[in-house]
């Protein structure tokens, strides 16, 4: 994963969790090497404290933590050109499940009972639903996408696209980026890329019992994701629709 503020070109990535940044990380990083002098990247999964805030990742600060704790940060934000992915919800809240039982539960759902995936199911809808505020580093991956973009109201980051047109957002970094240590189309993960990604993930959830499925993909969870992430659905739907008005104005 990797958040990055380049003042020195007036970009900043933001890496909003469970929407695909470590596959960009990897292209961005090998296109912006070496950093600048002032330049900020932030990688890695380590939880930070912070007295006030608690535990905290620092590549995954939403908005509302820099006004509040890191202002600079949140100044350079405004100074610059701030691109971020946007990714389908639902998706998202299923594959941070996932990950918060593999590295915070030190379990794996494919080994779990149908009673053990519900009750954390059920755990996880609860915490991030009472500490909406600030839900802790634990569920980081939790954290609404809209808290990365907007700022009470206020846009900051402009620049959205959706995980599967990663080649647009590639094309248009590279017209705010003076300096590439690498060509950027070469080393970002393209459509065919996603394409081909999505296709592995889907063949391999058909190795997780019913249960595991059946629970993920209930009528609750869905229920809870359409009303505690309605803002990101919307953010999702407006950036697939700028590709599409795009598309459109091309042809």
């Amino acid at each position: 994963m990797v958040n990055i503020i380049r003042e020195a070109d007036k970009f900043v990535f933001v890496h909003i969790p469970k929407c695909g940044g470590s596959s960009i990380a990897i292209g961005l990083t090998a296109a912006l090497d070496p950093p600048l002098p002032g330049e900020i990247r932030y990688t890695g999964l380590k939880l930070d404290t912070r007295e006030g805030l608690g535990t905290y990742m620092d590549a995954h600060k939403p908005l509302w933590m820099l006004r509040d704790y890191f202002p600079d940060e949140l100044a350079a934000y405004r100074n610059c050109a701030c691109f971020a992915v946007a990714r389908d919800p639902f998706k998202r809240f299923i594959s941070a499940v996932q990950q918060h039982i593999r590295e915070f539960g030190n379990s794996n759902i494919a080994e779990m009972s149908d009673a053990e995936v519900n009750q954390t199911l059920d755990h996880i809808m609860d915490h991030i639903t009472t500490h909406r505020d600030n839900v802790g580093g634990e569920y980081v991956h939790f954290i609404p996408q809209y808290d990365y973009v907007f700022l009470d109201g206020e846009r900051i980051v402009e620049h959205v696209y959706p995980l599967e047109n990663l080649d647009a957002m590639a094309t248009h970094i590279a017209t705010v980026i003076k300096r590439f240590g690498k060509p950027l189309r070469k080393v970002m993960p393209s459509g065919l890329y996603w394409s081909v990604k999505s296709f592995v993930i889907k063949s391999m959830t058909k190795y997780l019992p019913d249960n595991s499925l059946d629970a993920l993909h209930s009528d609750r969870v869905r229920a809870f994701v359409k009303e505690y992430y309605a803002n990101d659905t919307w953010l999702y739907d407006e950036a697939r629709q700028m590709i599409a008005s795009q598309t459109a104005q091309a042809s």
